[in-house]
């Protein structure tokens, strides 16, 4: 794990927000 933790600081405090939606990726539309 590098030392990014100011990213990661806003990064959760963002996750832990009412609103958040995570960003969900997905790489094969196939296996739903």
């Amino acid at each position: 794990m590098t030392q990014r933790l100011d990213m990661y600081a806003k990064a959760f405090t963002a996750a832990v927000k009412a609103d958040f939606k995570p960003q969900i990726i997905k790489k094969n539309q196939k296996d739903e």
